[in-house]
C-alpha cells in the first residue's frame, strides 16, 4: 500500500496491530477514521523517516564530458541509501 492510501483495518477489542513500511525520507502523520471519527492534532501517530545506510553514490554531469578535456560546468556525486534517499552521514 501506498503511504497516504486508506486502508481497512479490522479491531478486536479496540486493537489493531498494522505492519508498514516506509522508504522516502520525510515527516507524515498516520490519521485513523471510522465514520465521521478522524484523529486530529496529538491523536495523530507523527513518524519521522531517516535515510537507510549508504548503498550507492549517484553522478550527475552538467553536460557531456570529452576525454582528456577539463570537466565543465558543476559536476554532482551523491550518496544515495537503497532507495533513492540523499545518505548525508
Amino acid at each position: 500500500t501506498n503511504f497516504g492510501t486508506a486502508t481497512s483495518v479490522t479491531f478486536s477489542n479496540g486493537v489493531a496491530t498494522v505492519s508498514m513500511s516506509l522508504y522516502k525520507v520525510e515527516s507524515a502523520a498516520v490519521v485513523a477514521t471510522d465514520g465521521s471519527v478522524t484523529t486530529s492534532g496529538s491523536d495523530r501517530l507523527s513518524l519521522t523517516v531517516s535515510p537507510a545506510a549508504f548503498s550507492k553514490l549517484a553522478l550527475s554531469l552538467a553536460g557531456p564530458q570529452i576525454n582528456a578535456v577539463a570537466f565543465t560546468g558543476t559536476n554532482t556525486l551523491t550518496a544515495l541509501d537503497a532507495y533513492g534517499n540523499t545518505v548525508t552521514g
